[in-house]
């Protein structure tokens, strides 16, 4: 399914930026920047959604896998955009070709040297050396330490190359799941009955493995008490509210706005139709006996739908692109 979620990802980029560009430029009179950062901003999908949403069998689906797939392409592009907006909204006058050009290469040069690091890490084993000597109680501490110093690295690494901070900050995320291979499940659990803690685990937490276990227990309260208001809070400060009731043609404003978060909807709908373009595999009796189970199945119609509204989903990435768009928004 990679030429199909490529497809995908690329309908979901460009069908948005594109009609933004046309309705906004074309019929409504803004730049061509002010169009373009629009529909950059609404161009990225939810993967945090689509996650939280996707139920484990319903990832097995040719649907499921497209969808987790293009909105994971999406993601990535739209850091990519967004260290570019944040650049163009610096400018004043022409655009220099650096401020294009470096993000778009810096950021293909993390994607493969990270990976092939994270290969290298891997096969020296480094983690699993370490985990030998840490005492087991201490597994899930010495995690967090690691998690700290990798992102804090790659964040500042990203911003100083001239890419997205935030891209820095999701590579890093992949580099600490091939370093923590060698930190295992059950060496936490182990270590919580040792300690006799009382802090659980959902289960789909455990299923993800140390990593996700280790952000769910010293990171995520954090982050769902005190950093998640804040951003939310700093979203809804910035929207005009007041002042789009008493500005010069407010009401051609509202309807314009209706028109365009329509024509958005459906450049994102459209997606769906690429389940049409490839007819589904079979599954072989290998890959049901290595399930276990028939995976579930859709008609071409319904996975046709469900990717369609499943890939309409924006998120914290069309925020942030929305942030740093506002000077030349």
């Amino acid at each position: 399914n990679l030429l199909l979620s490529t497809v995908a990802a690329v309908i979901g980029i460009g069908v948005p930026i594109g009609l933004s560009m046309l309705l906004l430029h074309v019929g409504y009179g803004y730049t061509l920047l002010q169009s373009f950062a629009a529909g950059a901003a609404l161009s990225s999908t939810s993967l945090g959604t689509t996650l939280a949403l996707l139920k484990p069998e319903w990832r097995q689906m040719r649907a499921g896998a497209v969808l987790l797939s293009a909105a994971l392409l999406d993601d990535i592009v739209g850091l990519v955009i967004a260290a570019i907006i944040a650049q163009l909204a610096d400018t004043n006058g022409g655009i220099p070709w650096q401020i294009i050009v470096q993000p778009i290469l810096v950021s293909v040069a993390f994607g493969i040297l990270v990976p092939l690091l994270a290969y290298l890490l891997n096969r020296m084993r480094v983690t699993y050396h370490l985990s030998r000597v840490v005492p087991k109680r201490y597994h899930e501490r010495s995690l967090l330490f690691i998690i700290v110093i990798v992102l804090s690295g790659f964040v500042a690494g990203a911003r100083y190359a001239g890419t997205s901070d935030l891209f820095g900050a999701y590579l890093a995320g992949i580099l600490l799941n091939f370093l923590t291979k060698g930190y295992t499940t059950e060496d936490v659990i182990l270590a919580a009955e040792e300690q006799k803690t009382t802090h659980s685990y959902p289960p789909s937490v455990v299923h993800e493995g140390l990593p996700a276990m280790t952000f769910a227990r010293y990171i995520s309260p954090a982050m769902q008490s005190f950093l998640s208001p804040i951003f939310f809070a700093s979203i809804g400060i910035s929207l005009p509210i007041r002042a789009l009731g008493v500005a010069d043609g407010s009401s051609a404003v509202i309807w314009r706005g209706i028109v365009y978060a329509i024509l958005m909807f459906l450049a994102k709908a459209v997606v769906g139709g690429t389940i049409f373009l490839w007819p589904a595999p079979r599954v072989t009796e290998v890959e049901v006996a290595v399930l276990g189970h028939s995976p579930p199945t859709l008609t071409r119609s319904q996975a046709s739908v469900f990717l369609g509204l499943a890939m309409v989903a924006r998120g914290e990435i069309a925020l942030i692109v929305a942030q740093l768009a506002r000077p030349i928004l």
